[in-house]
């Protein structure tokens, strides 16, 4: 992350952060994104992830798991916060 709009980056530079799987963020000293300008783009590795996630079967077992750990994360609400044993089983 860069703070300011003085200075130079090379392209080497910039080559050598994005092999590293990180990603180059500038901001103005307000905190306004200057680059990239789609914020997205940052997450760009988890879009495609997500994209091709439906195509290799893996969108199955990840909605089973999100499904399940909600069920437990109610469960827990209902014991611990809501002293409700009778619907938390």
């Amino acid at each position: 992350m860069v703070i300011g709009s003085d200075g130079m980056v090379s392209t080497r530079r910039a080559s050598l952060v994005a092999d590293q799987d990180a990603a180059f963020v500038m901001l103005d000293r307000d905190g306004k994104v200057l680059s990239p300008r789609d914020r997205c783009a940052i997450f760009a590795r988890l879009r495609r992830s997500q994209a091709l996630a439906e195509s290799t079967g893996a969108s199955l077992h990840l909605h089973a798991e999100l499904i399940a750990q909600k069920l437990l994360g109610q469960e827990k609400v209902a014991r611990d916060k809501l002293k409700r044993l009778d619907i938390a089983n």
